[in-house]
């Protein structure tokens, strides 16, 4: 069973931290700003888990709600359950085994029926990309369905050396770090969760499956790793980074944005860690391709400078992890200081709203920024409220997402009254509703 908490610190490297520091801002072409009206309390959402489910449903994360009907949400953490819902899942969540399926598992944890892998049969199966935790972080319907699918998701991936009890599970990407003297799990001394992180590596990979297909988990399609770190993973059994983090994804005129957060230790020009952006051409038909992700870097979308080293198959993963992947641009300076960012359309205008969760200096916060393009980012504007001298263990809307009124909305909300949807360090769902409002 997994740990039902991960405590992110997120403690990059201090001579990395000092190069990023000095990362450039992209030039903004308008100048946009925001005026939060109305701040409401952080409110509990209620959850109801019944029935034997294995493994237990854990809120680590927000649900990641599917627009639309039927109404469909995902319950992430290092594994995820996709469920069917009676009510709008920002009000209360109910999880049971009528409602809700296995949609995807690490590689210790059977995807037929939960129950956990041995060592052996874990090293024996290759998805490096969700070896060791394989979240949903956002799903959307497809205009048009792709080769008989029409749900789309965004994964969140870990491969990384595991404690379970008296099991370790190494990794596949930094294989000079033995799981015996270093592994991610409960440490019994300190009595919580540790990451071992000189053996920690993310991925953000894409999963489709079909909506109609509730009872068929094995009708899903695995697509595998979908951008790729400026820097790679490794030089040799050096770490270039600890792969990219906690993706959102928007449809916007025909094309997926994804956006993510790039631990890549360089000093180089698109080679920084920080926020990203990379788009994907959808499909016009069945015979078409997918993709593939092309990252934002010098003033626009390159087709001659995609995110996936060339000649990258999830199949020959493990030939890649020593090759860099496209240059990108930060999208704001300090950005690496960003834990999450999700973005959705606002409703009545022209422009695009989107959330940050960030760890300057030690501390915590949430913000907001606006753009018009996806790529330029306004100024922050932090939510007013008890943010202020937190630590990250003490915050309270942790990895945030955008939700109307009465949860019916993830991709655009209305200025005059939204909710944005965290969990607490504790692994409980909140909310807390927002008025904002232009400034022109």
């Amino acid at each position: 069973m997994l740990a039902v908490r991960r405590q992110y610190a997120f403690p990059f490297i201090l001579a990395v931290l000092l190069l990023l520091e000095t990362s450039p801002a992209p030039a903004a072409e308008d100048k946009l700003s925001l005026k939060i009206r109305d701040a409401g309390k952080i409110e509990p959402i209620d959850v109801s888990v019944v029935g034997d489910m294995k493994p237990m449903p854990a809120f680590e994360v927000p649900p990641t709600v599917v627009a639309g009907d039927p109404r469909l949400f995902f319950v992430p953490t290092g594994f995820t359950w996709l469920c069917r819902a009676d009510n709008p899942s920002t009000m209360a969540i109910r999880v049971d085994p009528g409602h809700c399926r296995r949609f995807s598992m690490p590689n210790r944890i059977a995807l037929s029926d939960g129950h956990v892998l041995s060592s052996a049969e874990d090293a024996a199966l290759g998805n490096d990309w969700v070896r060791s935790y394989a979240a949903v972080y956002s799903a959307l319907r497809l205009p048009r369905p792709w080769r008989g699918h029409d749900l789309l998701t965004v994964l969140h991936g870990e491969n990384k050396n595991v404690r379970s009890g008296a099991a370790l599970y190494a990794n596949t990407v930094d294989t000079n770090v033995d799981p015996a003297t270093c592994a991610s799990g409960y440490d019994p001394t300190l009595k919580k969760f540790t990451d071992c992180w000189p053996a920690y590596n993310a991925f953000v990979s894409m999963r489709l499956a079909k909506t109609s297909s509730a009872a068929a988990p094995d009708t899903s399609l695995d697509l595998g790793p979908i951008v790729w770190p400026t820097m790679g993973y490794r030089q040799g059994v050096k770490k270039t980074s600890s792969g990219l983090r906690h993706p959102s994804a928007l449809l916007h005129d025909g094309y997926l944005y994804i956006f993510y957060t790039d631990t890549s230790q360089s000093s180089e020009e698109g080679r920084r860690g920080g926020v990203r952006v990379a788009r994907m051409a959808l499909p016009g038909n069945d015979a078409s391709p997918l993709g593939p992700a092309i990252p934002y870097y010098d003033g626009g979308f390159s087709d001659t400078n995609p995110s996936l080293p060339p000649g990258f198959t999830k199949e020959r993963i493990r030939n890649f992890y020593d090759q860099p992947g496209g240059k990108a641009s930060e999208l704001w300076s300090n950005s690496w200081q960003t834990v999450r960012f999700t973005v959705a359309r606002l409703r009545g205008t022209h422009a695009f709203l989107g959330v940050e969760e960030y760890i300057p200096n030690n501390q915590w916060g949430v913000r907001l920024r606006l753009s018009k393009d996806l790529v330029h980012w306004s100024d922050p504007v932090a939510i007013p409220g008890d943010f202020l001298n937190q630590s990250w263990g003490q915050g309270f809307l942790h990895y945030p997402v955008f939700s109307g009124p009465s949860g019916q909305m993830v991709d655009e909300v209305d200025p005059d009254g939204f909710h944005l949807v965290g969990t607490t360090t504790n692994a409980h769902p909140v909310r807390q509703r927002l008025r904002i409002e232009l400034v022109r």
